[in-house]
């Protein structure tokens, strides 16, 4: 090959504006560089195989190179590829992840362009690692409605700037497909007083699978704008745990009409949130007849709020409450007024933390049967005691080891009257062992055998009735 002068023609390269807009990327660059991927060298036999079925392309597509080593024997122009759009797809699926390959791909021709474009494009994360301000960004998805059509899910963090509230709904209206936002750590600022909120992009008409506003600095009408963005959100993730930042400011005199009155969500999860928020934002949209399932972690001081807003939800089927610590005392679990939730089949309390294997999991368990027994409502079909299990005691080899550790989280005693309560519940009852790590550090087997032979001995009446669940997401 090295004998030969002349390599294939091109086409016109298609360019691509922002950062795609590099450099020109031509077939001898692309077979001829040491560090390309198998991937690369793949799309390029195919496209030139294809060109030689396919004719030379017309002449004003044509570019002239010079002399350098030709690839085969005679010249073959590369047209535009004539093979089915779906066999270009599966080809490029090759390619998925591999953002260097579809760079250069995206510069070969109009075919292939749109297949790299839309795998570039799909997920985006502007940070603050990111070059440029929010509003440039948001001029760049402007002016290129083509890539913006490919965006499906979008992240903002950390952004060392303010953002406002203009400029993000804008970024919204901007991508026609969007199905996740994420928004994390961001300072998030009205425009209200300089132009009102009249002037924002209206309409409503996205559908979301994701929103999640973790630790974001604004207030409740800037959390009220963006929703409002949307007519549905599958799930919705809200989180103000964050103790080094301001998080939300709940404004006085917000008129009602600023709460979106339309949005329908599924399933909300929600981490030390104004309780005033959600429950607005609940009894004043569709939420209160389409959730289907809601996970709270929040203060105890709150449940009674918490209990008159479950009760506005007619459509509730499933609901999660959480705790970090075994020491945080359960108590006025009757506020929540589940026995009122008349759709709620699935009931879940979770005790979280990495260190709760030294504050009393057993006297956990024994308040949630206490308080939870007489207020049950009859359409529940499951109830999960869950205990997260952190992955501290799994370094301990010997079965005496892990042992003692469990006997921490509770005495015998206490084991064999949580044993008799669970047994005075309906067989829908489950107390569950899950670990925190799984599945990405698993425990040692020999641990988790261990653990499991100690929990049947001091629970045999769950474990026996096969109400006890011990470590099966590992």
């Amino acid at each position: 090959m090295g004998d030969h002068t002349a390599t294939p023609s091109l086409y016109a390269v298609h360019s691509v504006p922002g950062p795609l807009m590099q450099r020109c990327v031509s077939m001898h660059d692309i077979i001829c560089s040491d560090d390309v991927s198998n991937t690369e060298n793949l799309l390029c036999c195919v496209a030139l195989n294809e060109s030689r079925l396919s004719g030379p392309p017309p002449s004003h597509h044509l570019q002239s190179r010079t002399a350098q080593p030709r690839i085969y024997e005679q010249e073959v122009p590369m047209s535009t590829p004539s093979l089915p759009y779906d066999v270009w797809d599966i080809v490029f699926e090759h390619s998925e992840g591999d953002k260097r390959t579809l760079m250069h791909c995206s510069l070969v021709c109009e075919t292939w362009a749109s297949l790299s474009q839309r795998r570039l494009f799909t997920t985006l994360t502007y940070s603050r690692r990111s070059v440029g301000t929010p509003r440039l960004f948001a001029q760049f998805l402007a002016s290129t409605p083509r890539i913006a059509a490919h965006v499906r899910s979008l992240t903002i963090s950390k952004r060392g700037e303010d953002v406002t509230i203009d400029t993000l709904t804008s970024m919204i209206h901007l991508l026609p497909n969007l199905r996740v936002l994420h928004l994390r750590l961001l300072a998030i600022v009205d425009t209200y007083d300089v132009k009102g909120p009249d002037s924002l992009p209206q309409g409503h008409t996205h559908r979301l699978t994701s929103f999640k506003w973790w630790d974001c600095a604004a207030t409740d009408r800037a959390l009220y704008t963006l929703l409002g963005c949307f007519s549905s959100i599958t799930h919705l993730e809200l989180s103000n745990s964050n103790p080094v930042r301001r998080g939300l400011i709940c404004l006085p005199g917000v008129p009602p009409d600023a709460i979106p009155s339309h949005l329908s969500v599924e399933r909300l999860s929600v981490r030390d949130f104004p309780m005033t928020i959600v429950s607005s934002l609940v009894r004043r949209s569709r939420m209160s007849t389409r959730l289907n399932s809601a996970e709270f972690l929040t203060s105890q001081d709150v449940q009674e709020q918490l209990g008159a807003m479950l009760c506005t939800i007619t459509s509730l089927r499933h609901f999660q409450l959480l705790w970090r610590r075994g020491t945080d005392k359960v108590q006025h679990l009757g506020r929540l007024r589940l026995a009122q939730c008349t759709s709620l089949v699935t009931l879940h309390f979770t005790l979280l933390g990495v260190t709760f294997v030294t504050q009393g999991a057993g006297a956990w368990l024994l308040q949630i049967l206490d308080q939870v027994a007489p207020h049950l409502p009859r359409s529940l079909r499951v109830m999960r005691l869950g205990l997260v299990v952190p992955r501290k005691w799994s370094v301990m080899e010997a079965s005496s080891a892990s042992e003692n550790v469990i006997n921490i989280w509770a005495a015998d005693n206490t084991w064999a009257e949580i044993d008799r309560r669970l047994l005075n519940f309906p067989s829908w009852a489950r107390l569950e062992f899950v670990s925190a790590a799984a599945p990405y550090e698993p425990f040692e087997r020999e641990d988790v055998h261990a653990v499991r032979a100690y929990m049947r001995d001091r629970l045999p009446g769950v474990a026996g009735q096969g109400w006890v669940s011990l470590f099966e997401d590992i």
